[in-house]
């Protein structure tokens, strides 16, 4: 490892802290050295798990608040001089499923709009130049930066 692998870590973890990409608790490395993000187990998967379980249900209101969630993710890796190479289903996580998929279609719908109009803004707190790891690793790379 060098310097240079260690920049460009640091460039994809800085894309990780916004709210519009996965959550990203920390790097990590196996018994085969490999380095791992560990990330958070998002339980409805990713785009196509979320279609099959939706199975026709989901509105055009929530595939444009999908679509537009995504494309400010990639907005992000953009701005931080990144691209991400294999945009797909598969590799767009789902944070949580709509309401609308219950069977009483109109008090989900009205649930909806309730939410939406006390929506937040949720600001991760979490330092912008940290590493953090489930275990004790040693780089000593990082004392040379």
């Amino acid at each position: 490892m060098n310097e240079e692998y260690f920049n460009q870590l640091y460039e994809y973890s800085r894309c990780l802290l916004d709210v519009h990409t996965a959550d990203v608790f920390g790097i990590t490395r196996d018994r085969t050295s490999n380095f791992m993000f560990v990330m958070k187990y998002y339980e409805n998967e990713d785009l196509h798990s979320y279609l099959d379980k939706a199975q026709g249900m989901t509105c055009w209101r929530d595939i444009v608040d999908f679509l537009w969630g995504a494309s400010k993710g990639i907005q992000i890796i953009h701005e931080n001089g990144l691209i991400h190479s294999n945009i797909h289903g598969g590799n767009l996580l789902v944070e949580n499923m709509p309401d609308l998929i219950s069977e009483q279609f109109d008090i989900a719908e009205e649930k909806k709009f309730s939410m939406l109009e006390s929506k937040e803004v949720y600001q991760k707190s979490v330092h912008p130049e940290a590493f953090y790891t489930s275990r004790q690793l040693y780089f000593p790379e990082l004392i040379n930066i």
